[in-house]
């Protein structure tokens, strides 16, 4: 989102002219050529200007730009089960839910969010299929998750991990009581080394967690939900967001010649006629294309 990486996606993009004039510009095989830049588009920076003007609009704008990033088809995460499993907490902290139901579809059959599960790190594994009941209310799925976060919670896991998962089995029981004190907990979660400093400020995904008790309880109990006192939890953000559901908006759109991705970026991804993502295996890409990844 920086001008560096706009430099640089203008430039390969000039270069995949060169390479393959006339290319189809929904050609998913060219585009991950042109967009996938190791450490994606992210600039902390902005985050934190955001926070100090307390411009919370753009804040949620931004987290908005670096999670169509990231479900970007191409650009999608090596290990994209965890990935997904924050990146829908923050869809449903911005009111995103096209990019919720893009990660986590309706549809979707119980047999492959646990197949898609395995292998995951603990509390990924446990919480994805916990959101995905609570989110679509679906029984079918609840009944398989719910024993499955309970014994969950019985093992030896850090405290504020169980307490992310308790916190949605309060959700579902509509203790909400219950619900503040893990939500407070489950904040700390960012005293691991796992997460940079940056992503504490705030903790999005503890802003998503809040906002799925705005869809899983009724309004007055919401109400009663206590926001965390922790230090990675904004209050103020959490209360904007509450009364504020205009439509996202790119933080820093594509400028020309680039300015086509806009569209891209910010389509229904239920709807949008993405084109040849399977066409070319990898290992016939033409190799000169490699040269992109040092322009």
């Amino acid at each position: 989102m920086n001008q560096a990486y706009f430099d640089a996606v203008i430039r390969r993009y000039q270069k995949m002219e060169e390479l393959d004039p006339g290319w189809n510009r929904n050609s998913l095989k060219h585009l991950n050529w042109v967009l996938r830049l190791y450490g994606g588009n992210a600039d902390f920076k902005v985050q934190a200007g955001c926070l100090s003007r307390r411009d919370w609009k753009s804040l949620s704008n931004y987290y908005y730009q670096c999670t169509r990033y990231n479900l970007f088809p191409t650009l999608m995460h090596f290990d994209y089960t965890v990935v997904q499993f924050w990146d829908a907490l923050t869809a449903i902290a911005l009111g995103d839910h096209d990019s919720f139901e893009h990660i986590f579809p309706k549809d979707e059959p119980l047999e492959k969010l646990i197949k898609d599960s395995k292998g995951a790190h603990p509390l990924v594994r446990e919480g994805r299929i916990l959101l995905v009941g609570l989110w679509y209310q679906n029984k079918q799925i609840l009944e398989y998750t719910i024993p499955k976060a309970q014994m969950y919670l019985a093992r030896k896991y850090p405290k504020p991990d169980l307490a992310l998962v308790a916190y949605m089995l309060a959700l579902h029981e509509h203790d909400v009581a219950r619900a503040g004190e893990c939500l407070e907990t489950a904040c700390q979660i960012t005293r691991s080394a796992e997460w940079e400093p940056e992503e504490k400020k705030p903790w999005i995904y503890g802003h998503g967690l809040y906002r799925l008790a705005a869809r899983v309880l009724p309004e007055d109990e919401f109400n009663r939900l206590p926001m965390p006192n922790y230090k990675t939890f904004c209050k103020e953000y959490a209360q904007w967001c509450n009364s504020h559901h205009e439509p996202l908006q790119l933080y820093a759109p594509f400028p020309e010649p680039v300015a086509f991705l806009n569209d891209m970026f910010t389509a229904n991804y239920r709807s949008y006629p993405w084109i040849g993502l399977d066409e070319v295996p990898c290992h016939l890409i033409p190799p000169e294309w490699g040269e992109l990844l040092y322009l």
